[in-house]
């Protein structure tokens, strides 16, 4: 839950989100390559290749939105963990 998690925390899991999310456009990227070998050698006829890329784009889509919306959630605790702590010394300037 990352309303737990502290401003390192949050830091450390936008930084492994955005690596995920690479790794995972590098992954879809080679496997449409490598299904654009199999119809051009063809291993697969062009009904077989719009079928697979229609489940690997779907799939894809949904890994994506998965890490987007995680990757939102970090970034808006974190600002608010940040906005916070701003607060707090503005606060606390004012008792002092």
């Amino acid at each position: 839950d990352v309303a737990n998690m502290t401003k390192g925390q949050l830091e450390d899991r936008f930084a492994n989100l955005k690596q995920a999310m690479t790794e995972e456009q590098t992954l879809y990227k080679k496997q449409k390559t490598d299904l654009k070998k199999l119809l051009d050698g063809g291993v697969i006829d062009r009904e077989e290749y719009n079928t697979k890329m229609a489940t690997l784009e779907a799939q894809h889509e949904a890994t994506m939105s998965k890490f987007g919306e995680a990757l939102a959630k970090v970034a808006q605790m974190h600002q608010a963990k940040s906005g916070g702590l701003v607060k707090y010394t503005e606060e606390a300037k004012k008792v002092l």
